[in-house]
């Protein structure tokens, strides 16, 4: 499933209907289109809440990826950086003249030919050249879903991300933040040493997002 603004107020009930039917599915955000619309970040939340609640009534139903972040991550200080796709690096896209492109989004095809000769400046195997630094203090960073190559046509640097998509994420992992806690607090009164990592990381997000994003309710 692909998330727009147009589709988003039923995204809840999309993905519940397709899980009934058996499917397995992810959604995962539009690029390259106007998020910067009145409402958008509340609607989201709220599909995600309604999600969630759906959920915590059918704890047998396996969640979907939008709420299944493993937030623990956020803990990790020595994780490595971590690219969110296999761009120029596990993935490349060939031309009709055999030239090789980092992937579909770097070709002529999307992009002017002048910009596609500049890719020779940027360096795709090396991870540290992806990292966005307005990001580096988030500790959703590793999690965050993003586009080089649509990055790199709106900004024409490939590690630069959406400052919209940016505050999407930002809502779904509060929704996650709130829905994993409701999770470990009906869990059984007796919790594991992975229980309170959990715990901490959920605390740490929340702190961090809720200090950085003034749009978006606690």
């Amino acid at each position: 499933m692909t998330i727009s603004p147009e589709t988003i107020a039923s995204l809840s009930q999309g993905i519940i209907a397709l899980q009934k039917r058996g499917f397995l599915l992810s959604a995962n955000f539009a690029f390259g289109i106007d998020w910067d619309i009145p409402g958008v970040l509340e609607e989201f939340s709220s599909q995600l809440r309604l999600l969630g609640q759906h959920y915590l009534n059918t704890p047998n139903l396996k969640q979907h990826p939008l709420l299944d972040l493993r937030l623990e991550v956020a803990l990790n200080e020595c994780h490595p950086p971590r690219r969110w796709c296999g761009t120029g690096k596990y993935m490349v896209s060939y031309d009709v003249d055999g030239t090789p492109y980092p992937c579909q989004m770097f070709t002529p095809l999307v992009l002017s030919s002048e910009e596609s000769r500049r890719l020779t400046e940027f360096e795709f195997d090396n991870e540290d050249s992806l990292e966005d630094p307005k990001c580096l203090n988030c500790p959703g960073r590793y999690l965050c879903p993003t586009c080089y190559g649509f990055s790199f046509k709106a900004t024409g640097d490939p590690a630069i991300r959406d400052n919209a998509l940016c505050q999407l994420f930002r809502v779904q992992l509060l929704e996650n933040c709130r829905f994993q806690m409701l999770e470990l607090t009906r869990q059984k009164p007796n919790y594991g040493r992975r229980d309170c990592i959990k715990a901490k990381a959920i605390l740490d997000i929340h702190k961090y997002v809720c200090s950085q994003n003034s749009r978006v309710e606690e």
